[in-house]
Parts: structure tokens; sequence; C-alpha cells
């Protein structure tokens, strides 16, 4: 089953949009040396308090997010958010069931 990548993490609400500009950077460069990629930059809805949970997600057709593509994101998002001091990214990796669309 192919795998899919879903990697979240929470930055200071003072410095969303500073992150959010530079995460999108990030899934701009990678789609476009990845052309199999196909990735989206998700925010948490009616979130309150001082940190907004940002959400990235990875697919890859047909095989799937392979490892040497999760290394590519991985050296990506250490590049593009390190301004962030202390940002913590949580990994998590998903097989899809369902035929893609």
């Amino acid at each position: 089953m192919p795998l899919e990548l879903f990697v979240y993490w929470k930055v200071e609400r003072a410095r969303g949009a500073e992150a959010q500009t530079a995460a999108t950077r990030m899934l701009q460069t990678l789609r476009f040396t990845q052309p199999a990629l196909r990735s989206c930059l998700l925010r948490r809805a009616e979130e309150s308090g001082d940190k907004i949970t940002y959400m990235e997600t990875y697919s890859a057709l047909p095989a799937g997010v392979t490892p040497e593509l999760q290394m590519a994101v991985e050296a990506a998002a250490a590049n593009a958010l390190v301004a962030f001091a202390g940002l913590t990214r949580h990994v998590e990796i998903f097989e899809r069931l369902d035929p893609a669309a």
C-alpha cells in the first residue's frame, strides 16, 4: 500500500504568518524538485491560545512516499523552518487504503 506522510507542528501565534509563508515556500520548492509529490499545508480551525497548529500532508503517485522522499521533505523542513527555534515537527506515516483519486 502507498504511504502518506502527515506532519504537524505548533508555532507562536505572533509568528504564524511568518511560519506559514516559510512552509508554503518549502512546499512549492518540494513540488518543483519532486514532480510526483502532492502536498498541502493546513491550519487547525478555530484554535485559540498563544500557539497555532499547522499540518503538512504528503503523498506521491504511484509509489507513495518513499524513504528517500521523506528524507527530502525532512531536509527541506530543517532548512525552511530553521528560524523557528524549538519547533518540533511530529511525523505520522499512514497507509492509503482506498484508490487514489
